[in-house]
């Protein structure tokens, strides 16, 4: 089909697990959304981020169930 681009980006990450470094990977790939480059396309992310969406995912949950900066700053760049 004419002008429709099958062309995508794909990232595999393996997250510090320091919360200052992944600060860093986090701004990495707003930078990257926002280029020209990858503006408008379609692009997927896989790995290991070493941080939880939601607090119910993380394994503390039951006994420590508090929202911490990491999970606020991960949630923000998704």
């Amino acid at each position: 089909m004419e002008g429709i681009s099958n062309e995508f980006f794909c990232s595999f990450v393996y997250a510090s697990n320091f919360l200052e470094e992944r600060k860093i990977l986090w701004e990495d790939m707003r930078s990257h959304h926002d280029s020209p480059m990858f503006r408008n396309k379609p692009w997927m992310i896989y790995g290991d981020f070493n941080e939880t969406l939601k607090i119910e995912e993380h394994s503390l949950y039951p006994t420590n169930p508090s929202v911490t900066t990491g999970r606020r700053d991960f949630q923000d760049i998704v």
